[in-house]
């Protein structure tokens, strides 16, 4: 398998320096006030949203994407990286909104 220094991209360094990540990292004055201000402002009770993580948008991706393709197997686990059963069912899943819409059909 090819390393990253020898592709396309060698500028990239291996580690970052702690001076690096500090200087351009670390929040001023101003940015930790508004974040401070924002959190103390939530949760909107009017938007109905809880926490919202990165690994949701995953599962939204792949019900959408199960729907789209028909529950195409093999495209499935193309974009997902996935083979396992398990893991399929796990993702394609429908949300709780959804499900619950199918019991409420019944």
């Amino acid at each position: 398998m090819t390393s990253i220094e020898r592709t396309a991209y060698p500028q990239f360094k291996r580690l970052t320096s702690a001076r690096v990540l500090h200087v351009f990292f670390t929040p001023t004055a101003e940015e930790t006030d508004w974040a401070q201000e924002l959190a103390r402002r939530m949760p909107d009770p009017d938007r109905k949203l809880g926490t919202l993580r990165p690994h949701d948008a995953r599962h939204t991706f792949a019900y959408g994407l199960s729907q789209a393709s028909g529950h195409n197997r093999a495209e499935l686990e193309r974009r997902l990286g996935h083979t396992n059963d398990r893991y399929l069912r796990l993702y394609t899943n429908p949300p709780d909104d959804i499900a619950a819409d199918y019991v409420e059909d019944l």
